[in-house]
């Protein structure tokens, strides 16, 4: 019944609409407010930061919540009972580990103008941890993060909402989240367009890495010693 209420209600409201929708100006704003041909990540990481910013502290939120629920009901193994490897797993996450975090890289610095962005190259980074973690355990996923899952999800907020209140300052505008666009010519490459919001869009990279690896870490099995 709450299903075919919320169809019928999305129906009538959809056929009601008298004015265009705002989302048909999007990709001409994308190109003029935010220099960015990927109208998705435009919207993310320049219209709309301040939304990003509170879906990011969402997750977070939910991070917390994760392991504060499986702290009572986390399951253990006995301390003489070895974990059972898959030799086969072990070498395919060595194979791809790496290939996975560059996909992430190149997808987080193209996403610009091309699909990806922070939030997509963060889950594809996030894969290879996870792969990492099934083949090897809990302390192996600790040794290959370069940071704790907490200070991961505590760096990416700080450097997203750094990014949002420096244009305070620092811009002439005096908004918050007023990213602003450079052109740069560097030798071989050729000229490349820098946006300020590339550090606000790290911040949502590191954030997600950091909230599938602390709910891996608290969802996962782990040796009593």
């Amino acid at each position: 019944m709450v299903g075919l209420f919320v169809y019928a209600f999305a129906a009538a409201a959809s056929a009601l609409r008298q004015l265009p929708p705002v989302s048909e100006n999007l990709p001409e704003l994308a190109v003029l407010e935010a220099h960015a041909k990927n109208v998705v990540n435009a919207v993310l990481v320049d219209l709309r930061a301040f939304d990003t910013m509170g879906e990011i502290t969402v997750l977070v939120v939910a991070a917390i919540a994760i392991a504060v629920l499986a702290a009572e009901a986390r399951q253990t193994i006995s301390p003489g009972l070895p974990t059972a490897s898959s030799p086969i797993l072990e070498t395919g996450s060595r194979a791809v580990f790496h290939t996975i975090l560059i996909l992430a890289l190149f997808m987080f610095f193209s996403g610009h103008n091309a699909p990806g962005g922070g939030f997509v190259a963060g889950l594809v980074a996030s894969g290879a941890f996870v792969v990492r973690y099934l083949a090897y355990g809990a302390d192996e996923l600790k040794r290959t993060l370069p940071l704790r899952p907490e200070m991961l999800m505590a760096t990416g907020l700080l450097a997203s909402l750094a990014s949002g209140i420096a244009p305070v300052f620092l811009s002439h505008s005096g908004q918050a989240f007023d990213f602003g666009f450079a052109l740069l010519t560097l030798p071989v490459i050729g000229d490349v367009g820098i946006s300020t919001s590339v550090i606000f869009d790290a911040g949502v990279f590191l954030t997600v890495v950091g909230v599938v690896a602390a709910a891996v870490d608290s969802l996962g099995i782990r040796e009593t010693g």
